[in-house]
């Protein structure tokens, strides 16, 4: 237990000040209940299970730009954002760090109400993490993006002679 304390330790001090800025705020943001929390910088994602469940790699991307255009020139910022699977989200963003360079954000996401009842999704189905098939069982495409979803969807239906 000590050799992973040590570890731990370590990382975190080979972490530049954002890094760890960041990652205490993230920490912060996570104790606070059950909202998804992303924690977002130049060259690191953070994000707690509520919130991988909401996004993927393509909504991070969304994300980032959304946050380094409004909160450029800001410490806070609420807005709503609909991701890539047209999941809307209330947004809650606050600025970590300095300057441009050691810019990072930590955002709360809460997924409006109507949003967190739909699991099928322009024919993607968010539980099994692909296109809403009976096929659902056969080989699947990594990934969950919307191009990939509407992919797998031309191959399902190459599959069943559709």
């Amino acid at each position: 237990m000590n050799a992973i304390r040590d570890i731990e330790d370590r990382l975190y001090e080979q972490a530049t000040h954002t890094e760890q800025a960041l990652l205490h705020e993230y920490v912060r943001a996570s104790r606070r209940g059950t909202v998804a929390v992303v924690a977002m910088g130049h060259n690191m994602v953070i994000a707690n299970p509520a919130a991988s469940r909401l996004m993927d790699s393509s909504d991070q991307v969304l994300l980032w730009d959304w946050a380094t255009r409004n909160l450029e020139e800001r410490l806070e910022c609420a807005s709503e954002l609909r991701f890539m699977e047209g999941i809307d989200v209330h947004l809650h963003a606050r600025r970590v760090g300095g300057g441009k360079d050691t810019f990072g954000v930590v955002v709360e996401l809460r997924p409006k109400p109507d949003a967190t009842t739909r699991s099928v999704v322009a024919g993607y189905d968010r539980s099994t993490g692909g296109a809403s098939t009976e096929n659902s069982q056969k080989e699947r495409l990594p990934g969950r993006s919307l191009p990939t979803c509407r992919l797998q969807m031309q191959l399902d239906e190459l599959r069943s002679g559709g």
